[in-house]
């Protein structure tokens, strides 16, 4: 059995070193399709979100990007082979966000939830996107105060 590590990735042109332990076996996770569409549900969220007039911000974005982390996770790292008793499985996110240091302090929290929530043991770590993603939000587009007039 091994620890899993699942990096993830702002397309192709994101080379960030991700230092990687012998007994770790490293899945990395595409978040971008294409040349600038994000993938794993976050852009067709994103897409929703705007015909409904809601633009979420950079931090809302990179909660979407723990999200799809978290579920990657669960969903593609097998209990039954990746577990010593066929249950706890040890995983370890590096998760590209806006604000790496923002982030940080919420390590603590985020880990303890998900070893409750999973039974499984989370260590999580956090690096900026690359500049190219460095800012993905869009700001509402102003609009008519009809009460004003």
């Amino acid at each position: 059995m091994k620890r899993q590590l699942l990096a993830g990735r702002f397309g192709p042109d994101d080379h960030t070193e991700i230092p990687t332990a012998a007994d770790e076996q490293l899945t990395l996770l595409q978040l971008v399709a294409g040349e600038k569409s994000l993938d794993h549900g976050i852009g067709g969220a994103l897409t929703s979100l705007k015909k409904l007039g809601v633009f979420p911000s950079e931090i809302g974005i990179d909660l979407l990007v723990v999200a799809a982390h978290v579920h990657a996770a669960d969903t593609r790292i097998s209990r039954a082979e990746q577990s010593q008793d066929s249950w706890t499985r040890e995983i370890r996110l590096v998760i590209p966000v806006s604000d790496p240091a923002r982030w940080a302090g919420a390590v603590l929290t985020l880990v303890k939830a998900l070893n409750f929530l999973t039974g499984d043991r989370w260590t999580i770590g956090f690096r900026a996107r690359p500049p190219r993603f460095a800012t993905i939000a869009q700001e509402a587009p102003p609009h008519l105060d009809c009460a004003a007039v």
